[in-house]
């Protein structure tokens, strides 16, 4: 797991988030794994490092394939869970409570 990962799963763990349960590496279908995973709404969560600007087409690809399957897609930049891991947990909360779209924080 990447460090932004790491700083995440600090707040998503069942020991610090009684109210919701994700997985994280979850695997979703052959050779595809999510960062983070809601499994009650079906819910991927990615979160993006510098790499993803040289594989986009092939991240487009792969959300296409796990939309196809019935998930849903949310990415994350890495930069945003380094500035305030504990706002990302909080938007991917207000996500899962359905309060907020998927595309509210950039």
């Amino acid at each position: 797991m990447s460090l932004p990962e790491v700083l995440l799963w600090q707040y998503l763990r069942p020991k610090n988030n009684k109210d919701f349960r994700f997985r994280r590496q979850a695997a979703l279908l052959p050779g595809i794994t999510a960062d983070f995973f809601y499994a009650a709404l079906r819910i991927a969560f990615e979160i993006d490092g510098q790499i993803h600007a040289l594989r986009e087409e092939e991240d487009e690809l792969r959300d296409a394939r796990l939309r196809a399957a019935g998930y849903t897609v949310v990415r994350i930049p890495a930069r945003n869970v380094l500035k305030s891991p504990s706002d990302v947990a909080d938007y991917v909360r207000l996500i899962c409570l359905g309060e907020i779209g998927f595309d509210e924080l950039d």
